[in-house]
């Protein structure tokens, strides 16, 4: 696939996995509110003849996968992430509302503590889109970090 590939063109994919198209290709992330911070970087491909999608790269200073997929028993796009540090987590999502892509799940430690954890990815244009990362802190959700990603 070319990193060009958009929503609209995204030959390959099952119908359902063609809303999650706007995350192939390679990105740059950054922090809009730090300029001056080290960049994010993501790489986005094909996996399972269109049905599921790998992503991977360096988040925040870690090593980061994650695997997108149609959980048809359930009607959720469901979401596993793993960072080097031996954490990882579960996200799903029923799709696309209101113009936006939420994601919520639960994150675990190498220690075994575990947060909630929510992901909303927004389109930034044809090429780019911003990722607000928030936890839950007792009754409320808390922003962790906020992404402009850019194809590169």
């Amino acid at each position: 696939m070319s990193t060009e590939t958009t929503p609209a063109d995204a030959p390959g994919l099952s119908s359902r996995m063609r809303q999650l198209a706007f995350l192939l290709g390679s990105f740059e992330c950054t922090d809009p509110e730090d300029p001056g911070s080290e960049p994010s970087f993501l790489h986005t491909r094909v996996l399972m003849d269109g049905h599921s999608l790998w992503s991977e790269g360096r988040w925040q200073g870690f090593t980061a996968g994650r695997v997108f997929a149609w959980d048809a028993a359930r009607s959720v796009f469901i979401e596993h992430f793993f960072l080097e540090t031996g954490a990882s987590g579960v996200a799903t999502s029923p799709g696309w509302e209101d113009g936006k892509l939420v994601l919520t799940g639960s994150f675990t430690l190498p220690d075994g503590r575990s947060s909630k954890v929510r992901d909303t990815f927004l389109p930034a244009g044809a090429n780019a889109f911003t990722i607000e990362s928030e936890a839950l802190v007792e009754t409320s959700w808390v922003r962790a970090g906020r992404f402009l990603c850019r194809r590169q």
